[in-house]
């Protein structure tokens, strides 16, 4: 990031929208935004200030699939790491402003 990455920014719940993914990142928007109707089935995630973390997932019949966890800055704070049901995952915070979180794709 080209700014430090103010984390008060990341409390809230995140929405992907996958219509403004690149190669190299996944977009997130707030809750509330206003997404394109041809997305169908979200995931994201809910950060509050406590360090809790929801990870919100698709299931099988279209319903969401909620998931709690917790969540902390991993050496810097562009990288959060999070531990939903015992797996670890860290996400790199490539651009985070109100109203759009931007996380590196992981590298294959």
């Amino acid at each position: 990031m080209d700014r430090p990455v103010e984390l008060r920014l990341l409390c809230q719940s995140w929405l992907r929208s996958r219509s403004e993914d690149t190669d190299t990142e996944q977009v997130y928007r707030p809750v509330g935004y206003d997404f394109p109707r041809r997305e169908r089935g979200r995931t994201g995630y809910q950060f509050n200030p406590d360090g809790t973390v929801k990870r919100m997932s698709i299931g099988a019949t279209d319903v969401s699939e909620v998931e709690t966890g917790t969540w902390h800055t991993d050496e810097s704070p562009e990288r959060i790491r999070l531990v939903v049901d015992g797996r670890a995952e860290v996400l790199e915070i490539a651009d985070l402003t109100p109203d759009r979180l931007a996380v590196r794709r992981a590298s294959a």
